[in-house]
């Protein structure tokens, strides 16, 4: 709760009152046989990765399995550090675009999640919560490279 874990390949549609998300995403007309989609893209679409309430649900689990994924160190007290910042960002680039981030990409990743959480606290010494690595999630899930098969 409150977002279901099952896909669907059949579900019912009411034809005259189409959920906001179908023509975000430029669903097909349900009146019409359609055998070929066409490919679209729309501004609607980044707007709805970036400000949809399920998106960010699931943004945030990610992000929180993730970081409780990284080895914890001895003394529970010190906050994660760079090394860890790094290693989140790398498996989130594995776990969403199915690569290894190259080295500018992992700068800018790392500049992009403390930009986030904030101007000061999160240093070198630091690492961002969760709420910052959904941010970035969500800025991976926009990409062409994770909407598209090339």
């Amino acid at each position: 709760p409150p977002f279901s874990n099952r896909r669907t390949l059949y579900a019912y549609i009411d034809r005259q009152n189409l959920p906001g998300v179908f023509r975000s995403f430029d669903f097909a007309s349900p009146d019409a046989h359609v055998p070929n989609r066409l490919t679209t893209t729309v501004p609607q679409q980044g707007l709805f990765i970036m400000n949809s309430p399920m998106i960010e649900h699931y943004a945030l689990e990610l992000a929180k399995r993730t970081i409780a994924a990284q080895p914890v160190a001895s003394d529970e007290s010190v906050p994660p550090s760079l090394e860890s910042s790094q290693s989140i960002a790398k498996a989130l680039f594995r776990s969403i675009l199915l690569r290894e981030p190259s080295d500018p990409e992992l700068q800018r990743s790392l500049e992009y999640v403390r930009a986030c959480h904030g101007s000061g606290e999160a240093t070198a010494s630091t690492s961002p919560p969760a709420a910052s690595w959904s941010n970035f999630i969500k800025a991976l899930l926009s990409t062409n490279e994770f909407c598209f098969v090339d």
